[in-house]
């Protein structure tokens, strides 16, 4: 895992901007501590800082062709690389190292751009073709990796992270309006909007071409789409083995490293079928890794370490007592933007302790996204989808909002039970619903926080997916969710956080083709509900009952998040208040005060649950603090949170 860096000038050569692009690969240091180089010629520049994971004695980047005419630099693994080298080798390439990157300098030649579609893995990528002059950037399919664009008119800059453009110039940290409005809906800013003006995100699946004109933007890959033809359950053994298959080779391929390598281990049904898996195709036992807390809520330690006993891990848990006055100002200042998921403090946690003895851990994400793990949500949408087809709109949509608003919502309430916003899900439409139940901070509760100021409706950001996304309910809510949380904030969260202690995280369940499986499956093989309640996942755990013990696979899901209600009225109740009511607090001009401080009594008093909303504002102001103010840009040279 690496970060990269980079120029394109439009007119004149960049050969004078080499500090610039050392300026911008500095602040990348965490992502790359191993290695740093820098390449330039023509109207191009390439950095790169390097965790050597393949080929580390010779994985130096910038990779080059044979006459150093185009050359590459990578943050990630093609894990087809073997495959692809040998094709390469027999059409004449010569190679020159064993690193995986190389393989895509030598497929620029042959496909250009059609290069990234041969690629499976996860990466961010710059391809610098100086005869051409022609630069190709390009992101992984689901955005398992992260890369951010600016063009200020003379140059396009490109980076790992949004700290190397603002240390090259190309961006200042000013606030864009409309972006601050979708994180305070959704906790995130979503692609292709970043936190700061003039700088943007490329979008999972995505590549673009430049050239003296500018840049192109186009999708390279998405999701199947095509409406998913049952064969009935007579198949049901034959989809079960195609899925174990495709499962052991995601996770063979995920196994090749030079340096040492482990798991992510919670308890649950995914990341115990991972390991399984690594079990099954290695000569040792997996170092594997849980972090505990003493919040029992939060803890997974004891569900971790049955499958641990069960499989034969060389098992390691900690418990850790976060101490959220250092870490919260850490984790900002990594994250980039403004992330209000609470379950990046564990996973800051989980990957210091699991750096401590290998370089490279394979996860578990995914299964949720592709397989419906969120049970609760999405039967309830699946409900709401048959309601809809008996109530006539027009009563919908004129009497249901009223008695949304006189109906409870509260989140201590069963899902079901929440008829406010059931009601208000059903005034609306199925993707309006689904838009909804995703917001942090209730639409009426961030209007008067912002004092009516509110710059765009957050549904923008979901707009352009619907029209792609399936029909079916359940398969729409899936590619949704994919295309949205997972990759801009569940997969943000794992790279962030990891990075931070230059750790590589590798997800099995994200590989491509599994993702391409699991969208042609029936709705009845990832959802079932019957009297006796809704079974999640239900293919993957007909390939996880052959592998875990089945106590395991009957627990309710536990999920990764603190409890942050808790720490808002205890731990962190004189902190939050501190800074979100301070005279010089980030927020004070963007927010009503007293809405803010009601908000605070409120939920002190129990009068309201509004763990979340608080917790979405906190993480706004430390970040603020942290990153977008003038005097926390002087450093940004400097690593400031080293481990």
């Amino acid at each position: 895992m690496c970060g990269i860096a980079g120029l394109f000038h439009y007119a004149e050569p960049a050969l004078a901007a080499r500090e610039t692009v050392a300026r911008m690969v500095a602040p990348l240091r965490h992502r790359g501590p191993d290695d740093q180089g820098v390449h330039l010629a023509g109207t191009m520049g390439l950095g790169h800082a390097r965790l050597s994971i393949i080929d580390v004695a010779g994985g130096h980047q910038p990779i080059f062709n044979e006459d150093r005419t185009v050359a590459v630099v990578c943050n990630g693994e093609i894990y087809n690389h073997r495959e692809l080298r040998q094709g390469l080798e027999e059409r004449g390439h010569r190679f020159a190292t064993r690193s995986d990157t190389e393989v895509i300098v030598h497929l620029w030649e042959e496909l250009g751009a059609g290069c990234v579609e041969r690629l499976a893995g996860m990466f961010a990528l710059a391809v610098a073709d100086f005869r051409r002059r022609k630069l190709l950037l390009a992101r992984d399919r689901v955005g398992k990796k992260p890369l951010f664009l600016a063009d200020d008119g003379r140059r396009l800059g490109f980076a790992s992270e949004l700290k190397s453009l603002l240390a090259a110039g190309l961006i200042r940290p000013e606030i864009d309006p409309q972006a601050l409005d979708l994180y305070l809906a959704y906790g995130y800013v979503p692609a292709p909007w970043t936190i700061f003006r003039g700088a943007t995100k490329l979008s999972a699946g995505h590549l673009a071409l430049v050239d003296e004109r500018g840049a192109r933007v186009e999708r390279y890959w998405d999701v199947p789409t095509e409406e998913a033809q049952d064969a009935g359950p007579a198949a049901d053994g034959r989809l079960a083995a195609e899925l174990e298959r495709l499962l052991s080779t995601a996770v063979r391929d995920r196994l090749e490293s030079d340096v040492p390598l482990g798991a992510f281990l919670s308890g649950g049904l995914d990341s115990g079928t991972i390991v399984s898996l690594m079990s099954e195709a290695g000569s040792r036992p997996v170092r594997t890794h849980t972090v505990g807390f003493a919040d029992r809520a939060a803890d997974e330690r004891e569900d971790a370490a049955a499958v641990a006993r069960a499989l034969g891990a060389d098992h390691v848990e900690t418990e850790v007592r976060p101490d959220l006055m250092d870490v919260l100002p850490r984790i900002a200042w990594h994250l980039d933007e403004p992330f209000a998921d609470p379950s990046s403090v564990p996973t800051w946690y989980v990957s210091r302790e699991t750096r401590r003895r290998v370089t490279v851990a394979l996860s578990g994400d995914g299964g949720d996204e592709l397989f419906a793990g969120y049970g609760e949500k999405y039967a309830m949408h699946l409900m709401e989808e048959r309601l809809r087809s008996f109530v006539p709109a027009p009563l919908r949509r004129g009497l249901f909002p009223a008695l949304g608003r006189r109906w409870p919502r509260s989140a201590r309430l069963p899902r079901a039970l929440r008829l406010g916003g059931l009601f208000r899900n059903l005034s609306v439409e199925a993707p309006r619903s689904w838009d909804f139940d995703r917001r942090l901070i209730p639409p009426h509760l961030e209007e008067r926080l912002l004092g009516g100021r509110r710059r765009c409706d957050p549904f923008v950001a979901i707009e352009p997916h619907l029209a792609r996304a399936p029909r079916e309910p359940l398969a729409r809510a899936l590619y949704l969710d994919l295309k949205t949380w997972l990759a801009d904030d569940g997969l943000v969260k794992v790279d962030r956080m990891s990075m931070a202690h230059s750790l590589e995280v590798r997800c099995p369940l994200l590989d491509h083709r599994i993702i391409e499986f699991a969208a042609r499956l029936p709705a009845r093989l990832k959802l079932a509900s019957t009297t006796a309640g809704t079974t999640t996942k239900v293919l993957l755990r007909k390939v996880a009952a052959r592998r875990l013990p089945a106590e395991i696979l009957a627990r309710p899901k536990r999920g990764f998040a603190p409890p942050v209600s808790r720490w808002l009225r205890e731990d962190l109740r004189d902190l939050s208040r501190d800074l979100l009511l301070a005279p010089d607090a980030f927020g004070r001009d963007l927010f009503e005060r007293r809405e803010v401080e009601r908000l605070l009594d409120d939920h002190a008093a129990r009068r309201l649950e509004a763990g979340w909303a608080l917790w979405t504002l906190l993480m706004l102001e430390v970040w603020g603090r942290e990153v977008a103010r003038p005097s926390s840009l002087a450093s940004l040279e400097e690593v400031r949170y080293a481990v």
